[in-house]
């Protein structure tokens, strides 16, 4: 039975993939050096640059973010408050002078109602 003389890429002769890596390493070598005026192999001219819309989104997600905390701290009304309500805008309580009042004052009163 004959032995396997050469398969796929693999070189037969283990000197000539020596050979064939030292030509690899040579030609690299001297691309390396015929560029060296033009091009910098150090890493600290690698930069990155983030788009406007990027940020934008970033500033988004953190507000979304500060808003579901608020959301999560926030009291939560029981059955008996939510009837009560119901039962209020039901019958016109709270579109009296003296709650609209209060409401546009709390409203007026808020942080940055104004920056908006």
């Amino acid at each position: 039975m004959a032995g396997i003389s050469h398969i796929s890429n693999i070189a037969p002769d283990p000197n000539q993939v020596n050979k064939q890596s030292d030509i690899k390493k040579t030609t690299l070598e001297h691309k390396l050096k015929k560029t060296a005026g033009q091009t910098s192999l150090s890493r600290e001219s690698d930069q990155a640059e983030i788009s406007q819309a990027a940020k934008e989104l970033l500033n988004l997600k953190t507000e979304a973010r500060k808003y579901v905390e608020q959301v999560k701290a926030s009291k939560t009304a029981s059955e008996q408050e939510l009837d009560e309500l119901k039962r209020k805008l039901q019958d016109n309580s709270y579109f009296s002078p003296e709650i609209i009042d209060a409401i546009v004052d709390k409203l007026i009163n808020m942080p940055d109602f104004f920056d908006k």
